[in-house]
């Protein structure tokens, strides 16, 4: 808000045509400033996301292969004749 205000009270000052031009000017290179700061922390955040994510696909994939051993002889996850896992 204190952006817009400050924008809006610098064009109703304006004297002159390079008076506004100059507001446009200053309030496009703040407004750029801004998007950039909001990429940066997007960028950053959706990185944490991603490696939160893939750290715990990587933990669940390591206790899913412990619990569910594999059969050697058939190539699928163990279990019984029943299709039941366990011994």
């Amino acid at each position: 808000m204190e952006f817009a205000s400050e924008f809006a009270g610098e064009i109703t000052s304006a004297r002159s045509v390079p008076d506004v031009i100059n507001a446009y000017q200053n309030w496009i290179s703040k407004r750029m400033a801004f998007y950039m700061e909001d990429g940066k922390k997007l960028l950053e955040d959706s990185q944490r996301v991603l490696n939160t994510t893939m750290e715990l696909l990587s933990i669940g994939k390591d206790s899913i292969a412990l619990r569910l051993p594999i059969s050697h002889a058939t190539g699928s996850l163990g279990g019984n004749a029943k299709g039941k896992l366990g011994p």
